[in-house]
């Protein structure tokens, strides 16, 4: 098995009370058993807590979430009691690991983070530098079109697909503005912040207040920022390839990055257009599948 991360992976550290945007808020956390199993027989003050928070379900412990969805050890701070308490070694394998993620394609591991966290968009748009990947254990940068070229994942690309230009495709796709937020719009959405934001693009559509310019509208360092964030969304998604045609799935980059693009007219912050759209269609296979859907239609 080959491990291969994006170069900003080593990076990634926890923003913890500073993060705006905290994981233990919102989100269902599962424990695996074995850390459910130390936190039922901790001793002390946080195991009687522990005791009281954990619940069982369909045979998998998770905590008992706080009427505003938050974790019962998230201190309003932002910080985490078990790791205050018990070390950030007790944490259970979700707690630990997000927003890490891993992909699998043939014998390739495709590490990553996701970018639902804003740190990792910091990281990801702290650079307009071309985007590459490290095999790990070695000193082997890839870029993108070295990527595409790594047998597991040529295997699927078409027979007259150029791995240059598959590598260095741009960001914005060839689709109206209409298009695009027609197709959005028929995901599940996450929050009301999912769908205040459609009804402020379709507001802004219809007085004509944002535009999908091409790439060669864009100034140099933004364009290079929007293809990062296209090639980092396909990244994610190459495991879908024996499933998908690939065509499929740069199409779905390149519709999710242009959507991207009008959410950070819309907003004026991009980190935060980006974070969001991660959460709504990243985090909810279900929507990556009716937007590819869609798109083959």
């Amino acid at each position: 098995m080959i491990t291969i991360m994006p170069d900003f992976y080593s990076q990634f550290s926890c923003k913890a009370g500073a993060c705006q945007h905290t994981c233990c808020q919102g989100w269902e956390i599962d424990i695996d058993d074995a850390a459910a199993s130390r936190y039922l027989q901790m001793t002390g003050t946080l195991g009687d807590r522990m005791r009281q928070c954990i619940t069982r379900q369909d045979g998998i412990y998770s905590f008992r979430l706080t009427p505003e969805e938050r974790c019962p050890f998230l201190q309003h701070d932002g910080l985490c009691q078990i790791i205050l308490h018990a070390g950030e070694e007790s944490l259970c394998n979700v707690c630990a690991m997000h927003p890490r993620f891993f992909t699998y394609l043939g014998e390739l591991e495709l590490a990553g983070i996701g970018m639902c966290c804003e740190k990792t968009c910091e990281l990801l748009l702290g650079s307009n530098a071309p985007l590459c990947f490290y095999i790990d254990g070695t000193d082997i940068a890839l870029n993108f079109s070295e990527l595409m070229s790594q047998p597991d994942i040529a295997v699927w690309l078409p027979e007259d697909c150029n791995i240059h230009v598959a590598g260095s495709f741009c960001g914005i796709a060839q689709m109206t503005i209409q298009q695009i937020i027609s197709i959005l719009g028929k995901t599940a959405p996450i929050d009301d912040s999912w769908c205040q934001l459609l009804d402020k693009i379709r507001h802004s559509i219809t007085a004509g207040e944002i535009s999908l310019a091409l790439p060669a509208g864009l100034p140099p360092d933004s364009q290079a920022i929007y293809d990062r964030i296209c090639q980092y969304i396909l990244y994610r998604q190459l495991e879908r390839l024996p499933h998908w045609h690939f065509t499929q799935l740069t199409a779905y980059a390149q519709l999710n990055t242009s959507f991207i693009y009008l959410a950070a007219q819309i907003t004026s912050d991009l980190p935060e257009a980006l974070r969001l759209w991660s959460a709504q269609i990243e985090y909810d296979t279900d929507n990556v599948e009716i937007i590819l859907e869609n798109l083959s239609q």
